[in-house]
């Protein structure tokens, strides 16, 4: 007897599945019946949804970007500090060619 090929469902799906197990609105029962999904997978989906949703708020891109804007910020201070630098030399070369 031949294998039966196993579906594959899009992530768009799971998370739809997930969430609505997550409102709990329905039995799981009727969430494999409307959806034509096992109760595993509705528990897999569901936990790992919520294993995974701390990532949305501490990515590694967030953390990331916070670097990446304070390299910015001391950056700009040093480019600042230079150019007050660079003003008043001229400012003194300015003024001795005046004499």
């Amino acid at each position: 007897m031949p294998k039966k090929n196993p579906k594959t469902y899009s992530p768009e799906f799971k998370l739809k599945v997930a969430l609505a197990a997550l409102r709990e609105e329905e039995q799981v029962t009727e969430l494999c019946e409307k959806f034509d999904v096992t109760p595993s997978q509705v528990y897999r989906w569901r936990n790992s949804l919520i294993k995974r949703s701390t990532d949305i708020f501490a990515s590694k891109e967030s953390s990331d970007a916070q670097k990446n804007a304070d390299k910015l910020r001391r950056t700009l201070k040093q480019l600042e500090r230079e150019k007050e630098f660079l003003v008043q030399v001229f400012d003194k070369a300015k003024a001795f060619k005046k004499r």
